[in-house]
């Protein structure tokens, strides 16, 4: 996306904000198809939303530009890749539902323990004070994977949910379940790094 009268913007993609400083034009290797909310913040604290269907296989280049006095996000152009596309089959529901009970650490944590560790983390203002806090709670505690995910959504930030993530070796519970941390990113980059180092965890 890139602003055509150089105002510099911070991108927020699905209400996850993508880049830490403004920025007049910003390129993102394949995110994921389906119905996006696009936002730019601008510097003046102005924000433009538009909400648009992405799909699969396709490149596509969007503006930002004043159209009758308002800016707005528009279209520029769409590229499909079909050519170059490769497809990997998910298993359906039936077949997670199948997958064997593989357990890691013992004795995750309550649910009354995980409601007070949730609020010392809602105390913490800043996103990097909420990072160190978890990463402390995951590498002394054991965690189910639902828990884990509640964790790493109170980030903002993609790259401090996979630095997080990677906190999680050895203190996950229900490892059958452990694919699914992926789920949590929007980026498909991001998702092929959570992938990658999930697959180490099980055995």
């Amino acid at each position: 996306m890139k602003s055509v009268d150089s105002l510099a913007f911070i991108l927020f993609i699905n209400e996850e904000q993508i880049v830490n400083r403004p920025c007049t034009e910003i390129s993102l290797d394949e995110v994921a198809a389906g119905k996006t909310n696009l936002q730019a913040l601008l510097r003046n604290g102005t924000e433009i939303n538009q909400t648009v269907v992405l799909k699969p296989n396709t490149h596509v280049f969007y503006e930002l530009r004043q159209i009758k006095n308002n800016l707005k996000i528009v279209l520029s152009s769409e590229v499909s890749s079909t050519a170059n596309s490769t497809s990997t089959a998910q298993p359906s529901a039936t077949e997670r539902a199948e997958e064997p009970t593989i357990i890691g650490c013992l004795d995750p944590v309550t649910t009354s323990e995980f409601d007070r560790m949730k609020l010392e983390v809602a105390d913490r203002k800043f996103e990097e004070d909420k990072m160190k806090l978890m990463q402390s709670l995951i590498m002394n505690y054991c965690f189910e994977v639902s828990q884990i995910k509640e964790l790493l959504a109170k980030l903002d930030l993609e790259d401090d949910k996979l630095q997080l993530l990677m906190s999680t070796k050895g203190h996950v519970h229900d490892l059958h379940h452990i694919a699914e941390l992926s789920d949590v990113f929007l980026l498909q980059k991001n998702q092929e790094k959570a992938k990658n180092f999930l697959r180490g965890l099980t055995p």
